[in-house]
């Protein structure tokens, strides 16, 4: 004997969450989900009937996020830095929901030093319920090797959803060559010779004036 399974849909429609008759199967059933701003939390309930009123239920989270429409941007970037001087720059992510998370990369290295970038800063919300982030960052390029005479410096900003949504901005910090040894060590035997010739000149006048004196005695 075939039996023949009778599906019942009920729809209960609410402003957020409304379903359609039609979409529904003994296996599945779609709903049309209109969330407010940020995260919520849905719960799917699937009961049996009698006599064992069996029931069982999954829930989820789902945030609405707004992407930014642009990239990140960096300001403060000065033109060069000389040795032992710091720089100090900004990284500014566009408007988002939820706000984004912001990294600095100096030649791809991430850096992490609460001294040298502290957290990010998030704003307060405009009418839209949208914020923005930024995040400085202390670059001492001392600390780094800079052999091709700059820095790569890379800010990344990141939208918490699922995948993550990731946009970047990258610049380069130029820094003033550092002086060569050899240079340096030029420097210093011309600074001595030079001084050692003032003292043999000093010493020639000395002799030449006591002679002088001694001829003028006779």
């Amino acid at each position: 004997m075939l039996a023949i399974l009778t599906l019942e849909t009920r729809a209960f429609n609410s402003t957020e969450i409304s379903v359609t008759n039609s979409s529904c199967d003994p296996e599945a059933c779609v709903i049309t989900v209109r969330p407010e701003r940020g995260t919520a939390k849905y719960t799917c309930e699937v009961s049996s009937e009698g006599p064992r009123f069996a029931v069982d239920k999954r829930s989820a989270n789902m945030t609405l996020a707004v992407m930014p429409e642009y990239d990140p941007l960096i300001t403060g970037l000065p033109t060069l830095v000389q040795v032992g001087e710091q720089a100090l720059v900004n990284c500014t992510s566009d408007y988002s929901l939820p706000a984004a998370t912001i990294d600095w990369f100096v030649d791809s290295e991430p850096q992490e030093d609460p001294l040298i970038t502290p957290d990010t800063v998030v704003s307060g919300a405009d009418g839209d319920g949208l914020r923005a982030s930024w995040r400085t960052l202390h670059v001492y390029p001392d600390d780094y090797p800079t052999h091709r005479g700059y820095l790569a410096l890379r800010c990344r900003a990141t939208i918490p959803t699922r995948p993550p949504h990731v946009r970047s901005m990258s610049v380069r910090l130029y820094v003033a060559a550092r002086p060569h040894i050899s240079s340096y060590m030029f420097s210093k035997n011309n600074w001595l010779n030079k001084a050692r010739c003032k003292i043999m000149t000093l010493k020639v006048k000395a002799f030449v004036s006591i002679n002088d004196l001694k001829i003028s005695f006779k």
